[in-house]
């Protein structure tokens, strides 16, 4: 009699390996229901490292284009010194713009002759044979604040031979706009699987549950 109320004592290791067969038996049994928990699992332990991935790939793209595109305005050939100091002092002034750099011919070519295997060239080449121009720096990294350079530059365009944006520039901002709206898609997509799946497995759990009590 009293040992009716005792509880069998099992091993550490029994315990678990009758845990792993009954869990393993559930499998079998109800394959379904499994798979769709194995698969909620298998996403929510996938979600983090993808999103970390993702953002981690978004903040590398943004700290390339934190550096606003600098605008190159090439001076016409003769362009008086007194101009160019009018010039780079007016475009200065705007808010948008953070500096303008006023790089001569001369400093061009000094510039272009510390480049590796120019150095040889340099001297075949004449004094003025490289324009002088004016570097604009933007004082933000926006687009609209490039549209307003590149019109302010234009103003000037008497003065100027050519008017160049930062190509690469360009490229890095579609690159992350194009990295945003991948990522804004991706979250609505792995969104939307969660959300199939929560409806799902309870669905399919009473449909298993139903059908077993149907033949029992």
């Amino acid at each position: 009699m009293g040992n009716k109320g005792q509880v069998a004592k099992v091993g550490y290791f029994r315990s678990h390996l009758l845990v792993a067969k009954g869990a393993l038996r559930d499998l079998v049994q109800r394959p379904l229901g499994s798979m769709f928990t194995l698969a909620v699992i298998a996403i929510i332990l996938a979600l983090p490292a993808s999103l970390y991935v993702v953002a981690k790939n978004v903040v590398i793209a943004s700290e390339q284009v934190n550096q606003p595109a600098a605008i190159s305005a090439y001076l016409k050939e003769g362009t008086p010194e007194a101009r160019i100091m009018l010039l780079k002092d007016e475009i200065e002034s705007d808010s948008a713009v953070e500096m303008v750099e006023y790089i001569s011919s001369q400093q061009g070519l000094a510039d272009l002759s510390q480049v590796s295997g120019f150095e040889s060239t340099m001297s075949l080449l004449d004094e003025d044979a490289l324009p002088a121009l004016l570097v604009i720096h933007p004082a933000q990294a926006t687009e609209s604040a490039q549209r307003h350079i590149l019109q302010l530059a234009e103003q000037h365009k008497s003065d100027f031979t050519d008017i160049r944006l930062d190509k690469d520039w360009l490229q890095r901002f579609d690159a992350v706009k194009t990295l945003s709206s991948a990522l804004a898609v991706s979250l609505a997509v792995m969104m939307l699987m969660l959300w199939c799946l929560s409806l799902a497995i309870p669905c399919a759990l009473v449909c298993l549950l139903t059908s077993k009590r149907f033949r029992s």
